[in-house]
């Protein structure tokens, strides 16, 4: 951070690694949490992360305890945005939010892949997590906060995983 406050560069991303990476004094986390947050808000209620920082955005915001915020983004309809994408037919993740946009069309393809993992690294932290011990004899599905399930409009969640000792697939419904 350049003055304790603010760091520089001051983008979603920059904040989202210092806080996931443990980069910021315990005292300093609060502050570029509330900064990550208004960035956000400052964007439309968009991300802006690319790459680098979108797999960490959600558990980020989830463990800074702004889960609200997780799902506004994870439920984005317009672009960029999660959603976006898919309202507009996509079946995979793009490589690149602007992929395909209702004002440009689509990007040079040689440039844009359009089954890409990166930017679909956002289900760890926001919706669900499956907590397993010892060798995943026993399993169960721990979603995050109903209160914010709610308010995104989330009533259902389903996993599965493939253990040594067989399919485990958890459910959970409001």
């Amino acid at each position: 951070m350049t003055d304790g406050v603010r760091i520089k560069g001051n983008t979603q991303t920059d904040y989202v690694l210092s806080l996931a990476f443990d980069l910021l004094a315990p005292e300093q986390r609060p502050a570029a949490a509330k900064h990550l947050v208004e960035g956000i808000a400052a964007k439309g209620d968009h991300l802006s992360t690319g790459f680098v920082g979108v797999g960490h955005l959600t558990p980020t915001l989830t463990r800074e305890g702004y889960v609200d915020v997780a799902y506004k983004l994870l439920l984005q309809e317009t672009f960029p945005g999660w959603l976006y994408s898919v309202k507009n037919g996509a079946t995979t993740i793009w490589e690149r939010w602007d992929g395909w946009t209702q004002e440009k069309g689509f990007q040079d393809p040689g440039m844009n892949s359009f089954n890409h993992y990166s930017l679909g690294s956002v289900g760890d932290g926001s919706t669900a997590r499956s907590q397993a011990s010892g060798s995943i004899r026993r399993s169960r599905l721990q979603a995050t906060s109903s209160y914010a399930r709610a308010r995104a409009g989330l009533t259902f969640a389903k996993a599965e995983f493939q253990s040594i000792h067989g399919k485990i697939v958890e459910r959970l419904e409001d």
